[in-house]
């Protein structure tokens, strides 16, 4: 399991919202009821490389994509402050061919980020399907 994988089921790994999860790299697709998907993945915002947000896709498998959101980390959690650098935004590299947070995250900080990310992806779900998973 690679750094981001882990990241992303450090995330959403034990989320009620969604079931069936699989992960790969930087990508999770889970279920959210009997006729829509979500995928989740963590992307760049304009520099390569710097992986600052999280893209939701929520797919039906007749009609395609539905809704697509960016949740960018700093929107979520706010910027650090860096000595010599000042503010910067929360982001995930890979450094020397080692992937690894820039400014390293409280886990406060990353279950913020999934609360935000999850409380969104919710709002597709089949109101009875979430019934039914928050008793699993």
């Amino acid at each position: 399991m690679d750094f981001f994988e882990k990241e992303m089921r450090t995330l959403f790994g034990d989320n009620t919202v969604m079931s069936d999860l699989k992960f790969t790299g930087k990508t999770m697709l889970g279920r959210l009821d009997e006729n829509k998907l979500c995928k989740l993945q963590f992307i760049t915002t304009g520099v390569a490389g710097k992986y600052t947000a999280i893209q939701s896709s929520i797919i039906s498998p007749n009609d395609g994509i539905i809704d697509k959101q960016i949740f960018k980390f700093s929107d979520i959690i706010g910027n650090f402050y860096c000595p010599h650098l000042g503010n910067v935004e929360p982001y995930m590299w890979e450094y020397n061919n080692k992937p690894e947070w820039y400014t390293k995250l409280a886990q406060a900080d990353k279950a913020k980020i999934a609360d935000t990310v999850l409380e969104y992806v919710e709002m597709f779900q089949d109101p009875k399907q979430s019934l039914s998973m928050q008793f699993k």
